[in-house]
């Protein structure tokens, strides 16, 4: 018994939910219009709130991580300048800071939603488990590729990594996390690359 206690206090669960950028943030953009940022809080409200309240009540919340993402793609020059040089807002240079500002966006957001839900104690001790990140294109969540001929949209939690695995989870799991089959490339990179384009609540939790 005391093995298994130790066992569920060292385990850690997590509980993601994605927010599509392309929802709140225009292309390219990381900041949010007040249609845009009324919108953002009312989905982490009604879809996100409860489940920190949650685990925050039931002490098992050890860090709420704020994480944005992007596709591979960069903005293409204008002339002989970068985009951001002719941009009046807080500059970015690649897809890490963008990722970044995003979600320093969202969790400013969420700090409004927070200052609402929670006393000011726990909005001491839940600001202090809160972190931001931005990681660009170095964590997708879906990958393109071709497989048997056609092309398909991938879920990397859900494949293998050689095309014959790539085929049998195809045929198993038709519906589940893969879409297609398309007949262009680029139809599946595009859809890709557009889940990848997210920021993540990440509710990290002690216990299995």
């Amino acid at each position: 018994m005391v093995l298994v206690g130790a066992l569920f206090t060292l385990a850690r669960s997590e509980v993601p939910t994605n927010i599509d950028t392309e929802t709140y943030f225009g292309t390219s953009e990381f900041m949010l219009n007040t249609d845009s940022e009324d919108q953002l809080y009312t989905f982490i409200e009604y879809s996100v709130l409860s489940q920190i309240k949650k685990a925050f009540d039931d002490d098992v919340l050890i860090e709420l991580r704020i994480e944005g993402h992007t596709d591979k793609r960069m903005p293409e020059p204008i002339g002989d300048k970068k985009w951001y040089q002719f941009s009046k807002e807080r500059r970015w240079k690649d897809n890490m800071e963008l990722s970044f500002f995003r979600a320093e966006g969202v969790a400013a957001t969420l700090d409004k939603i927070i200052k609402k839900s929670f006393s000011e104690p726990e909005q001491i001790k839940l600001n202090k488990m809160i972190s931001i990140a931005g990681f660009g294109s170095n964590k997708p969540q879906y990958i393109h590729s071709r497989v048997e001929g056609m092309y398909y949209a991938l879920n990397v939690d859900s494949i293998k990594t050689d095309s014959l695995k790539y085929y049998n989870r195809i045929k198993m799991y038709p519906n589940k996390k893969i879409s297609g089959p398309f007949e262009k490339p680029a139809e599946a990179r595009d859809l890709a690359y557009k889940m990848n384009r997210r920021v993540v609540i990440n509710i990290i939790k002690r216990g299995i």
